[in-house]
């Protein structure tokens, strides 16, 4: 699914971390923070209360994960 938003777009991540930050005056630590909490908290959402979920996020290979605990 996220791979073919990729190719539909070809925008990476940190592209649009970059652009916002400049855009808005925002440090890029912060969003990628937000970024993964909002993405947590939708899995935890969508997968329910009972699935422990982690979401994380590499700058270095611009990937985003999420991943279940069980």
């Amino acid at each position: 699914m996220f791979a073919d938003c990729e190719k539909m777009y070809d925008l990476k991540l940190k592209q649009v971390i970059d652009e916002i930050s400049r855009e808005k005056g925002i440090d890029q630590a912060l969003i990628r923070e937000l970024v993964v909490s909002t993405v947590e908290e939708a899995a935890k959402k969508k997968f329910g209360p009972k699935v422990e979920i982690k979401t994380t996020y590499a700058l270095e290979t611009d990937t985003l994960e999420i991943l279940e605990y069980k």
